[in-house]
């Protein structure tokens, strides 16, 4: 791994190589300066390989040319396929007519380039530099990316920046930085409105970006001072629904609400009414009265989240709200709650900090707001970039820090250590904790512990009995241990809650599956957006019966599970179909496992095919030579053929997969094509 933390403590183990004496010495002062403690000089590139070669080098800083003359690039060109460059960072002192080799430095692996000077005190400068740049869980990417689009930049070489920052994004969609830049060379090129059009569909919460942010909507938008205290137009808002039995109060929240500069103000008094509305379409802001009639605030406000509209704030305005409520607000995440009788100045106050703090946080619950929605919507990179600034805040929470890890980790499948830290943070904490500890049971629900699963659920649905999505859950663990009385249970007082919600109708589903009731799960799946979650709630169910030993329930499982998949879909019907067969073996029926194992191969190309293949070979090998089928040891290693697939591995081999095609800093991330190298005199 690259050591980059060593860069900036002065700890890293530095390798100098100069043109000459003099500016190795120059280097070495330099160095000296800000006391780095562990630096070597060599006299040139290739006498530097053996030390390369045992892992003797963190970082490589070096002038162009070495004192035999040969050039970094051409060095850099000869390691690689080594491997030197995913551990070791390079850094070049470069002269301004040696500056067109840089592009492709920077192909070859290069860090940052400096400017080749004579004076010590300058090098150090720009070695402060490169520290600056260097935060904790930075992307070493992004390094090398600010150092060669300085140099584009002092090019003009707009079409270049644009480019890389193409092709950047395709691996990282959701820097804000990468995209202002974006925005920047469209505008340069005379692309005004493809800037334009980019620059309103940033959002803005990093407030490192806020200036630049305003430059360029001032530049390409010719914003005037009233349009920039309009608040809704700064942070991109022109919608707000209002759900408010009260009329006169409904009016004036209405004629306030445009005065903060939302163009759509639609208001409704009843909850049916609003639930009507929010099913069709979706508002940037929200108003509720926690008490509206018919359908109430618990319901709505779930029925937003549920609809994926995680960022949009919502202000609720009560009287009064119990203990349990007060739980699902936060669970939630609204941003205010308002006691009637209402203060106009109190709401104007409100949702302009509201606002604000969706786009740009500042404070730790809106931080946590913010990380919440980046991971629903399976954005864990730029959810981490919002905890760094949590991070920063001196009065953090630690037992929330710990939370918000683990909410990162859980998101990257990596739920022994979520694990951890969630139990840590659970005996730190000086009582119930429901965040924490829902998000405990599902890590142990996915490291296959139900039971203990199963008794967090309970205890965090007597602590918050009105959220839905969790009674759905406790339903689910419940089926896993064949408690079908609690599966029941809970998904009635879901149903009581909601019985048109997708999260309802999907947990019922589950249940009819499990319950071999494969018509009246069909009926419930014909409109259901997300039927593919519920073919893999089975699947994966019965995976977990099978390793377990109880393999004839997980047969059950399969052969329900292989009911409900619409023929469109071979290739998950090609995992129900191998997973069968497998068990069918283990249960040692290998007759019936190979009709099963054969029919995966029948569904053609899937991810199981290789392995359908090669254990059916195996079944009729033994069939022939009249011997039993030896079935290895599972490993390690779940893609083996004899272990079952469950359809979130698929998944996670998938995210593997492109992660391995992500290399450190620029080398082949920068995709552009360009004229050959040029010749090095």
């Amino acid at each position: 791994m690259l050591d980059l933390a060593g860069i900036k403590q002065g700890t890293a183990a530095v390798a100098v190589v100069a043109e000459n004496e003099i500016k190795r010495r120059q280097i070495m002062d330099a160095f000296g300066l800000l006391q780095t403690r562990n630096v070597q000089w060599f006299r040139s590139f290739f006498d530097m390989t053996v030390a390369l070669d045992k892992r003797e080098v963190q970082w490589v800083y070096a002038s162009f040319r070495d004192e035999e003359g040969e050039t970094l690039l051409a060095y850099l060109q000869h390691l690689q396929g080594a491997g030197y460059t995913d551990s070791i960072c390079f850094s070049v002192m470069i002269r301004d007519a040696d500056q067109q080799h840089l592009p492709h430095l920077f192909d070859c692996g290069l860090m940052s380039w400096h400017e080749n000077t004579d004076n010590p005190e300058d090098i150090a400068q720009g070695l402060f530099r490169l520290h600056k740049k260097i935060e904790p869980d930075i992307n070493p990417c992004m390094i090398a990316f600010s150092y060669l689009k300085a140099y584009y930049k002092s090019q003009s070489r707009w079409t270049d920046i644009l480019r890389l920052t193409d092709n950047l994004l395709r691996l990282y969609p959701f820097d804000d930085m990468l995209r202002l830049n974006q925005v920047e060379a469209y505008a340069k090129l005379g692309e005004t409105e493809k800037a334009k059009t980019l620059l309103l569909s940033i959002e803005y919460y990093d407030p490192a970006t806020a200036e630049q942010v305003m430059q360029l909507r001032s530049i390409l938008l010719k914003e005037d001072e009233g349009s920039m205290r309009a608040l809704a137009y700064q942070y991109q808002m022109t919608s707000v629904l209002i759900v408010d039995p009260i009329d006169e109060t409904a009016q004036v929240l209405q004629q306030k609400l445009r005065e903060l500069g939302f163009q759509i103000v639609e208001h409704c008094s009843s909850g049916a009414r609003a639930a009507e509305i929010i099913s069709k379409r979706s508002f940037d802001f929200y108003v509720l009265e926690w008490q509206t009639p018919g359908l109430s605030g618990p319901f709505l406000l779930q029925r937003i989240r549920e609809k994926g509209q995680h960022e949009a704030p919502i202000i609720v305005l009560t009287e009064i709200l119990d203990r349990t409520d007060s739980q699902l607000v936060r669970e939630m995440g609204v941003a205010q709650v308002l006691r009637r009788p209402l203060s106009i100045q109190q709401f104007m106050m409100a949702a302009a900090w509201s606002m604000s703090q969706s786009r740009m946080p500042t404070e730790a619950s809106s931080f946590e707001r913010k990380i919440q929605v980046h991971l629903n919507r399976g954005e864990a990179e730029r959810a981490r970039q919002v905890l760094r600034g949590f991070q920063a805040i001196s009065t953090r929470d630690p037992i929330k820090e710990k939370y918000l890890k683990a909410c990162i980790l859980y998101h990257e499948q990596r739920y022994f250590e979520a694990k951890v830290l969630l139990i840590e943070a659970t005996h730190e904490s000086a009582g119930d904790n429901v965040h924490v500890a829902a998000l405990l049971a599902k890590c142990l629900i996915k490291l296959g512990d139900f039971q203990a699963a199963l008794s967090l659920l309970k205890r965090c649905t007597q602590l918050s009995p009105k959220h839905i999505e969790r009674l759905c859950n406790l339903a689910e663990v419940a089926l896993q241990i064949k408690n079908v009385h609690t599966a029941e249970d809970a998904l009635q007082k879901a149903e009581g809650l909601d019985h048109e919600s997708p999260l309802v109708k999907k947990a019922r589903a589950k249940v009819a599956v499990a319950g071999g009731q494969t018509q009246r799960a069909l009926d419930l799946m014909k409109n259901m957006n997300n039927a593919q979650d519920v073919i893999a709630y089975l699947n994966n169910m019965a995976v977990a019966f099978v390793k377990t030993g109880d393999i004839p329930e997980g047969m059950r499982l399969y052969k329900n599970c292989g009911k409900i998949i619409p023929e469109d879909r071979p290739d998950l019907k090609a995992i129900v179909d191998y997973n069968l067969g497998l068990a069918c073996v283990k249960n040692e029926d290998p007759n019936l496992g190979s009709v099963h194992i054969k029919a995966a191969l029948d569904r053609g190309p899937s991810v199981v095919y290789a392995r359908a293949e090669s254990l059916h070979k195996r079944i009729l090998d033994a069939r022939r030579l009249n011997i039993s089928v030896k079935l290895n040891v599972a490993s390690s290693d779940s893609r083996s053929e004899t272990s079952e697939l469950s359809i979130e591995e698929v998944n996670l081999f998938q995210d593997r997969e492109a992660e391995r095609r992500k290399a450190y800093f620029l080398r082949g991330l920068v995709l552009a094509e360009r004229p050959g190298l040029p010749k090095v005199s």
